[in-house]
């Protein structure tokens, strides 16, 4: 592969997983043209605003958005066209199609084409409605805050910023961490080592301090029986009677988290089986190109992995069987999704002919295209060479 190609290559794997990462995310996302228009809408973002994604399309920003926000988003475009900024961060409402209104959490940056004119924005949008549900509940009646502070089932905790001394936790708090509301309230956070680590409370704080925004920050926290969770940690600075106090909401992802390192760690046993299993092995993806092969595949044809991988299987066959192997047992495979026991001749690096019997089925994709193959080839060269033998033997006396 040359320089060239290599360079294509990697550029369409960074475009493809990029675009599985927008089509996948949980947050809404969008890329945006100068105009206000949409170019593309991810399916988080059309169910964040009830739209089906053709809907969206034909709309513009300022059309979704709530008509008290729509100069301030104009103001953040022509900036962003004026060359004054090319990153934003800012909290907007948006209309939904049913006319009712949701606050997003919008973050985007405006990419430049060669002449340095803005040609589209990526844009991010967290869905931050119950946040201000909540921010909205504790700037009304202390019965109501009170009645949505502790129906909230995140952790919800009001601290002072100077001292950490707790002035409010929600039952979720309680649940989560094991400490009763008499247990902490008037005592300082800092006494119970909930903050696994300290510093993080106080990176927290002095980024609320310099208006940063803190929202969905990974935190490792401990409870009252030592043991330890995650969450992801949203915090605004407040004021209650003329002390500034910290609003902290923390979602634990524990679960999710040890689903992800499972998922890992699965996968990491999946490819040393894959690559040290005693078999060869290869996986080809729609144009026949090589993804991945096991490493007796590499010593049985005397290759290394880097000389093999994004190039065509049917490359290392003999003629004959190349010839077989792209007219008919190829695309065959990528119409009905396997084949078996399909005769094949591979040539070593040093030239010499290897016969095997390959069988493979497809992975598919969410649609039911097959994207790839996993292959399972069988050395059957001695075998042959011995049918031969008796052949040869059985002509001769015959």
């Amino acid at each position: 592969m040359s320089r060239d190609e290599a360079t294509r290559e990697i550029n369409r794997l960074v475009e493809e997983r990029f675009h599985t990462i927008f089509l996948n995310s949980s947050a809404g996302m969008v890329l945006g043209a100068p105009d206000g228009s949409f170019i593309e809408v991810n399916p988080a973002f059309c169910r964040f605003l009830g739209y089906a994604a053709d809907d969206l399309l034909k709309l513009t920003v300022e059309e979704i958005t709530h008509p008290d926000d729509r100069e301030m988003s104009r103001l953040n475009r022509s900036a962003a066209l004026e060359g004054i900024s090319s990153s934003y961060t800012y909290e907007k409402r948006y209309l939904r199609k049913d006319g009712s209104t949701v606050w997003g959490q919008l973050s985007g940056n405006w990419f430049y084409d060669s002449g340095g004119k803005p040609a589209y924005a990526v844009g991010i949008i967290q869905d931050i409605t119950e946040r201000k549900r909540v921010e909205k509940a504790l700037s009304e009646s202390e019965a109501k805050f009170a009645k949505a502070f502790q129906a909230t089932p995140t952790w919800l905790v009001i601290s002072t910023v100077q001292d950490g001394r707790f002035i409010e936790i929600n039952a979720a708090f309680e649940r989560i961490c094991g400490y009763s509301r008499e247990e902490v309230i008037g005592r300082s956070v800092l006494d119970f080592g909930i903050w696994q680590d300290e510093k993080d409370r106080a990176r927290i704080i002095g980024s609320l301090l310099r208006g940063e925004q803190v929202s969905d920050q990974e935190i490792t926290f401990r409870g009252k029986g030592g043991n330890t969770f995650v969450g992801l940690l949203s915090a605004e600075l407040i004021d209650i009677n003329g002390s500034q106090c910290l609003l902290s909401l923390v979602n634990d992802i524990t679960a999710r988290k040890e689903a992800e390192e499972a998922l890992r760690q699965s996968e990491e046993r999946f490819r040393r089986l894959y690559d040290d299993t005693p078999a060869m092995l290869h996986s080809i993806d729609c144009d026949g190109r090589l993804l991945s092969v096991s490493n007796y595949w590499l010593e049985l044809l005397g290759y290394d992995r880097g000389e093999v991988l994004g190039r065509k299987s049917s490359e290392f066959l003999t003629p004959a069987s190349r010839r077989y192997a792209e007219e008919t047992v190829i695309p065959q495979f990528f119409t009905t999704g396997c084949c078996k026991d399909v005769p094949y001749q591979f040539v070593t690096k040093v030239g010499a002919a290897i016969d095997v019997i390959l069988s493979a089925t497809a992975e598919r994709d969410e649609t039911g295209k097959i994207v790839r193959s996993l292959a399972v080839m069988t050395d059957i060269t001695e075998r042959k060479r011995a049918e031969e033998a008796l052949r040869e033997s059985e002509e001769k006396f015959s």
